[in-house]
């Protein structure tokens, strides 16, 4: 995790130069610095992201192998299927 250095006392001084009032200034400090300090993981956050997508990738091969399978075996029954009924049909409509 990035860690990021704040100074909330120079930044308030900043802030109250620059007009707005104490209490204002050290909200702002307050909530940048609880950003900084809390809300910065970007680094990390895209580790987990691409091992996430690279289990996800894998299983996403994992099915199409699978489902491939199953396309190859259920075209393969249905060639089957054909190759028998076809001929007994073609006999059933010559003896007609």
């Amino acid at each position: 995790m990035t860690t990021v250095i704040f100074d909330t006392l120079q930044f308030v001084k900043g802030a109250k130069e620059a007009g707005f009032t104490i209490p204002q200034a050290e909200f702002q400090a307050e909530t940048l610095s609880k950003f900084f300090n809390d809300g910065i993981s970007i680094k990390h956050d895209v580790s987990i992201l691409k091992h996430d997508l690279k289990a996800l990738r894998h299983d996403l091969k994992r099915d199409m192998r699978e489902l491939k399978k199953d396309l190859i075996i259920t075209m393969g029954g249905m060639i089957a299927a054909a190759v028998v009924i076809l001929p007994a049909i073609f006999k059933l409509i010559n003896f007609i």
